[in-house]
């Protein structure tokens, strides 16, 4: 059984930044973490001690935004494929054990954002879900920048324990593409 989780890192870009989320994520025993805002600029992979790191940012060289996936060592053999879209989107495809597992780590633009770089954010989400596998196991992690608030009419998508009584323009956003999707948002 692979455990599965989301880290809003704030940035891997400081010194030692890599070996302390290696710790953390060891001493929690996670396996396959969906990392956002590691402000590492282009994309690739990177090996720390316990994880393989594969990452995705800008291709200006700017330190901003950036996603990726922590994967334990002991599982990187199982990596079928990683692909860097862009310092908002990444996918990753793991060998499973009866169906292969695609996963997707997104950092959202935040409420304040222009709704034109919302729709396109959303719009290569949505493009980058449909292209994966239809057979595979499908997991979307990541930093949705959204309030999910407790609207009736938005269930089951989006279960009973959001903090937030209304869901704001990006919360709208998620629960959209996520019922689009046949997805349910478990947290944001």
């Amino acid at each position: 059984d692979l455990r599965f989780g989301s880290w809003n890192i704030r940035t891997l870009n400081q010194p030692g930044a890599m070996i302390t989320v290696s710790n953390e994520l060891a001493k929690h025993k996670m396996d396959v973490i969906a990392l956002q805002e590691t402000r590492w600029p282009g994309s690739g992979k990177q090996i720390t001690r316990d994880y393989e790191i594969y990452y995705s940012g800008t291709d200006n060289n700017r330190f901003y935004g950036g996603v990726g996936f922590a994967i334990k060592r002991k599982y990187s053999d199982g990596v079928m494929r990683f692909e860097a879209v862009d310092e908002r989107l990444c996918y990753l495809r793991l060998k499973g054990r009866f169906k292969n597992i695609s996963v997707i780590s997104m950092y959202a633009p935040t409420e304040e954002s222009d709704d034109e770089t919302k729709e396109l954010f959303y719009s290569k989400l949505d493009t980058l879900f449909q292209s994966m596998p239809s057979y595979d196991y499908k997991l979307v992690f990541g930093d949705a920048n959204a309030k999910v608030g407790q609207e009736e009419r938005w269930r089951p998508t989006i279960g009973k324990e959001s903090l937030h009584s209304i869901s704001n323009d990006n919360g709208i956003r998620l629960i959209t593409f996520a019922t689009a999707a046949d997805l349910c948002i478990a947290s944001t």
